[in-house]
């Protein structure tokens, strides 16, 4: 039988597996997002982003030193996320973005995410 404790606002379970916080972090982190591209409809990107930068990675990336995602539907999970932020923000700039697995990193540098 697998027990979780919270403590300081991380999940920890009796097995030393961190799914569980990651999986609750990586839902809040979705409806957050949802709520900023929500409010940010008919924003400018810069307000777009902004909210996103300020709200969204906070919630994906808290204790992460604790919880590596070394799993790769927990990495999967989190890149979900920042996938989703790409695509919105795209669609704002009225381009196509096609955004393969594990080049999540690279879009996100790109001039009109900086």
């Amino acid at each position: 039988m697998v027990t979780t404790k919270k403590d300081l606002g991380v999940i920890f379970c009796s097995d030393l597996n961190f799914h569980t916080h990651i999986e609750l972090a990586y839902c809040s982190a979705f409806k957050t997002l949802g709520f900023v591209i929500r409010t940010c409809e008919n924003f400018k990107l810069t307000s777009l982003k902004t909210l996103y930068y300020s709200l969204v990675p906070s919630l994906l990336e808290y204790a992460s030193v604790l919880w590596d995602s070394y799993t790769i539907t927990d990495s999967s999970h989190i890149e979900q996320v920042q996938r989703r932020f790409l695509s919105s923000a795209a669609n704002i700039l009225g381009i196509e973005l096609k955004i393969q697995e594990g080049n999540v990193l690279y879009y996100l540098t790109l001039p009109f995410c900086i």
